[in-house]
């Protein structure tokens, strides 16, 4: 009798280990399926990402630089963190959104003959990785957003309207 009992605990603790090691399968065949959905959530934003900045055409931003030093001669005037703020709100509000909603509604009026062009059509509107509705939606908002904050705050900070 007592060697059959320690045969029984044996048989429920294997059991017991199986049990745990087909629950560990199943969360781990889940956790894998969960971190490949992640990964490619997490690839479709940054392929989203780079096709905006494509779309905004970020690698002509170095032409900023002339604003900047234009602006040089501001410092007698205000100090160097006014400076620096009232530069990053021009380049956000001019640079990016204004310079940005145009160069994508230039995308959208040149989709046709940019599809047929041989480099031109991997661009992001005649490729196909932002929609045309996506980009008009886009250049609106980006040109309203730079003109409702160009009116209603000047480069130093003083409310023009309201």
């Amino acid at each position: 009798i007592f060697f059959t009992h320690k045969e029984k605990q044996k048989q429920t603790r294997t059991k017991t280990t199986n049990t745990m090691m087909q629950a560990n399968k199943q969360t781990t065949t889940q956790h894998q399926h969960t971190l490949k959905y992640i990964s490619t959530a997490q690839m479709a934003i940054e392929q989203k990402i780079s096709a905006y900045s494509e779309l905004f055409r970020f690698s002509y931003h170095v032409n900023f630089a002339i604003v900047v030093c234009g602006a040089l001669p501001m410092l007698q005037y205000v100090s160097i963190g006014q400076f620096l703020i009232n530069i990053a709100k021009t380049y956000i509000c001019f640079g990016v959104l204004l310079i940005g909603g145009i160069y994508t509604v230039n995308a959208l009026t040149d989709v046709d003959e940019d599809r047929r062009h041989p480099t031109k059509k991997y661009r992001p509107v005649p490729s196909g990785k932002v929609g045309q509705l996506e980009a008009f939606i886009l250049a609106i908002s980006s040109i309203t957003t730079a003109i409702i904050w160009a009116w209603n705050d000047s480069l130093f900070g003083k409310r023009v309207v309201f």
